[in-house]
């Protein structure tokens, strides 16, 4: 996955990581098994996404969260070591998911 870091916006130090592989977009499933995965409550998660934890439960409850927020909970899933599968994607086992890096 090609990643970019921006830094420094008006002298602040800012990570701000895009993905560029064509989809930021993961499934509230997979981001519900990424913090079981890591042992996350969804308010730990939500802090190291920088985004309320109503917006994770309702991202995993099916709702629509804007995409700036899937992009950070991804991010923040990825900076923790998980890698997401998407759904079609040549596996093994078929299907969208998620697992450790190796």
């Amino acid at each position: 996955m090609e990643l970019i870091q921006l830094v420094s916006i008006h002298g602040i130090g800012i990570n701000l990581k895009l993905i560029l592989n064509g989809s930021m977009s993961i499934s509230g499933k997979q981001c519900s098994a990424a913090r079981a995965l890591l042992g996350w409550t969804s308010a730990q998660l939500a802090e190291a996404a920088s985004v309320g934890q109503a917006t994770v439960k309702r991202f995993e409850a099916g709702d629509s969260v804007r995409d700036t927020s899937v992009g950070a909970i991804r991010a923040a899933l990825e900076e923790a070591g998980l890698i997401f599968i998407a759904a079609g994607e040549n596996t093994a086992a078929g299907g969208e998911g998620v697992r450790r890096q190796a």
